[in-house]
């Protein structure tokens, strides 16, 4: 199990609001899927209490990933983004989740969504300059997105239903 204290690298954090915000490999919709992916959750708890327990999730999570940060936790809009940067190169990915009411009071639907933000590492000094001018250039996850996803699913520790689960944006 890999050390919840490890941090990725300096430039990696400073740079990567900013590919966050800029998002290139997510800007042409055929070459996007091959990198994004997105599922539909039904969590059986209130919206409230699946923000909770998805709260609680993130330490979890950070315990078994080596380089996770929190790049935004909204109580009132109920949305969570995270970075998730690759061991070595410091790829940065996202998650991101947003949770909203069920069919009823006891239940939440959550829209997951976890992609790549770039082809050039975070750790690059102007990473997201090169990413714009590469965001025309496909590449693969190799599964990583799916594999966050799901990993967070189970970190939740409540009754999760996965209503959808498919490439794209």
């Amino acid at each position: 199990m890999a050390s919840s204290n490890k941090k990725p690298f300096i430039l990696s954090r400073l740079q990567a609001p900013i590919q966050s915000f800029i998002r290139p490999a997510i800007w042409v919709p055929g070459l996007r899927n091959v990198h994004t992916l997105k599922e539909e959750w039904t969590v059986e708890a209130s919206p409230g209490a699946a923000f909770d327990k998805a709260i609680e999730a993130i330490d979890e999570v950070m315990k078994q990933e080596e380089y996770v940060q929190v790049d935004m936790i909204n109580k009132d809009s109920r949305e969570i983004r995270l970075f998730y940067f690759t061991s070595k190169a410091q790829w940065l990915d996202i998650m991101e989740l947003h949770f909203k009411r069920g069919s009823d009071d006891d239940t939440c639907v959550v829209d997951a969504r976890s992609f790549s933000s770039g082809l050039v590492p975070a750790c690059v000094p102007l990473c997201f300059v090169l990413n714009t001018v590469f965001f025309f250039v496909p590449f693969l996850d190799h599964d990583f997105n799916s594999k966050r996803l799901s990993a967070f699913r189970q970190a939740m520790g409540v009754g999760i239903t996965l209503n959808s689960h498919y490439r794209g944006y």
